[in-house]
């Protein structure tokens, strides 16, 4: 078998795969990853179309990811397999429609504007908490908090119980992360997940009796006509929703603060203009796209640019390689916290454009607007970045950074007055 020399899942090519994809797109824009596929497409046109496309679907996502752990993993986590049949991301209409309806109400934008403050307010405990150190990792000290903080206070999960909550997701989290292998990772994360199933159950009960302002009583409210959803479907909502901040979220903003890091004329641009972060969320989410592709399966035999694709054949479309497309971006691969026309396919695209959008647009802003504004003297603790391997989602393994201590501002400040 001849390694295919345009393969963008080779070793190495996630650290910077801009280059490739500008190849791919000039030579060979829908490509076939030799020797055993899938179909790889790197042209904006193609991939906006491929997703209005009815005869490509969603992959299930016991075949996207679970398959690839070993049978006794797959056993163990057969309780989470079940919650993840009822899936946002992996359905396809009409079953993705009534999912998205009722979630769809609550996370709109004006659904969600009210959570601002919020978000404000955890944004400002995760800073509060590394403030005095001058430093801090970035996706562990506050990438992956924020999401999951956000997501419960959303779900109406009591304070009280965010330890626990919180403790679950991580070890849930871990398998797909560590070592499928490892037994007892299998174990804890069988256990988180029979853990957080009971526990949204009850919740789901008790907001039957006593509804509040929250989304899991608006997804109970929702519950007549053709939106009914059953106690899986909601538990899986539920679950679903506090999970979506364990992914994309705070990877782009470990990939979005990295950016900014790399371009300190835009971090400063946006220092002094915070009016700017509407559109700098909007870039950042375009420059360096978190997830790097979505997965679709031709349902019957079909046609792209010449190229014949068979009835079953995988086919990835590159959402990171369409956002950098010259034919739709001007200067794709200069980051620009000012550009106006930025219709970037990061959240997807038609029928299937990411439910909480808004919700993660909110979180960037405030997140973003805080780091810059609460952080001075930010900068890199490290030269080179660490990249997981993963050939559908560009992560940072870590980023490392340091800035002025709280303490030593307000020194200076108070010296400064006197």
């Amino acid at each position: 078998m001849t390694a295919d020399p345009l393969n963008p899942f080779a070793r190495g090519v996630i650290a910077d795969p801009y280059p490739l994809y500008h190849q791919l797109r000039a030579e060979d824009p829908v490509h076939w990853v030799a020797p055993w596929g899938p179909w790889f497409l790197t042209r904006y046109a193609d991939v906006a179309a491929a997703q209005r496309d009815p005869r490509l679907i969603k992959r299930n996502f016991r075949t996207a990811s679970l398959d690839k752990l070993p049978p006794e993993a797959q056993k163990d986590l057969e309780p989470w397999l079940r919650i993840l049949t009822v899936d946002l991301a992996y359905a396809d209409p009409p079953a993705n429609t009534q999912l998205r309806a009722p979630v769809g109400r609550a996370l709109s934008a004006r659904g969600v504007e009210a959570l601002r403050p919020r978000v404000q307010a955890i944004v400002d405990e995760l800073i509060d908490a590394v403030a005095d150190a001058g430093r801090m990792d970035v996706i562990d000290d506050f990438a992956y908090p924020l999401p999951t903080l956000v997501g419960a206070a959303l779900l109406g999960v009591p304070h009280e119980d965010l330890g626990h909550v919180r403790r679950w997701s991580e070890e849930l989290t871990a398998v797909f992360l560590g070592d499928p292998d490892d037994v007892a990772l299998r174990s804890r994360a069988k256990l988180a997940t029979l853990a957080l199933v009971g526990y949204f159950r009850d919740l789901l009960r008790a907001r039957r009796v006593v509804p509040r302002d929250d989304l899991m009583s608006e997804l109970i409210g929702s519950e007549v006509g053709a939106d009914s959803l059953s106690e899986d479907n909601l538990t899986a909502l539920c679950m679903q929703l506090l999970f979506s901040g364990r992914g994309g979220t705070p990877l782009f903003f470990g990939n979005g603060l990295l950016a900014l890091l790399q371009h300190p004329d835009q971090l400063e641009l946006l220092r002094g203009d915070p009016s700017l972060l509407p559109t700098a969320v909007e870039e950042l989410l375009r420059y360096d796209a978190a997830p790097q592709s979505i997965a679709r399966v031709a349902a019957e035999d079909l046609e792209i640019d010449g190229r014949r694709i068979g009835k079953g054949q995988l086919v990835l479309l590159s959402l990171a390689a369409a956002n950098r497309d010259p034919a739709e971006f001007p200067g794709p691969d200069r980051l620009d916290l000012t550009r106006r026309r930025n219709r970037h396919v990061t959240f997807g695209y038609a029928s299937h454009f990411c439910v909480g959008a808004s919700l993660v647009r909110i979180e960037a802003q405030v997140a973003f607007g805080t780091l810059v504004r609460r952080l001075p003297g930010l900068r890199l603790a490290t030269g080179s970045p660490a990249w997981r391997e993963n050939v559908q989602e560009r992560m940072l393994r870590s980023l490392p950074v340091t800035f002025t201590p709280t303490g030593t501002t307000r020194s200076a400040q108070i010296a400064s007055a006197g």
